[in-house]
């Protein structure tokens, strides 16, 4: 595919665009078409995002995806509109929300899917590298969603977790999380993870 994107200035302000298309989703509904287009017509994205002048660290954005999917099954190709929108401030608290609206349309009928978070975090004194957080996450899967319905992704959890960027390129991460799957009962868990980059070492 093709993407372009670049930055505008609006008087102080910055407004940065993408557009583009290219292969969509694989049938499988995880995957990219890298091996082709299945269904003969491009995925299409388009985005903006503004980062006002006098709020360092703040950026608003929408964005919307269009594509045709044809998942396994005697459902048939299905077009797919996806319309998106985000809030991203990167101070202390460091806040972060992010909605996703999916428009399912087959034989002239319509279903709608919504997903959600939002997240806060507070980086601690004297160590700013060690950041609390928690997390609200939600999955509302429409009925009879041709693409979604059966694939048990209704999800609601509330999450509480401590990162430590121990260095660099190195981060820890703990979680404590009560989440609740596909409308089954609700589950405690505490997960442990760790993140890396891999420093460039070729000049």
């Amino acid at each position: 595919g093709v993407l372009a994107s670049g930055n505008l200035a609006v008087g102080r302000s910055t407004l940065v665009y993408e557009a583009g298309v290219g292969n969509g989703r694989s049938p499988g509904l995880s995957g990219a078409g890298d091996a082709g287009e299945l269904e003969s017509e491009a995925a299409a994205i388009l985005g903006v995002r503004f980062r006002p002048a006098g709020l360092s660290g703040l950026e608003l954005g929408v964005h919307t995806y269009r594509d045709r999917v044809d998942p396994p099954g005697p459902v048939g190709a299905v077009d797919e509109r996806i319309i998106g929108g985000h809030a991203v401030w990167l101070a202390d608290p460091e806040i972060v929300v992010e909605y996703l609206h999916f428009i399912h349309e087959i034989g002239g009928t319509e279903t709608t899917s919504d997903a959600f978070y939002a997240q806060v975090g507070w980086k601690l004194p004297p160590r700013p590298t060690i950041q609390p957080y928690v997390r609200w996450e939600t999955v509302d899967i429409g009925p009879g969603d041709p693409l979604f319905t059966g694939l048990g992704l209704g999800y609601e959890g509330v999450i509480a977790g401590v990162r430590w960027d121990l260095a660099d390129f190195v981060a820890l991460k703990g979680e404590l999380r009560s989440e609740e799957f596909a409308g089954g009962p609700r589950s405690t868990s505490i997960v442990l993870n760790t993140a890396f980059v891999i420093p460039n070492v070729i000049e």
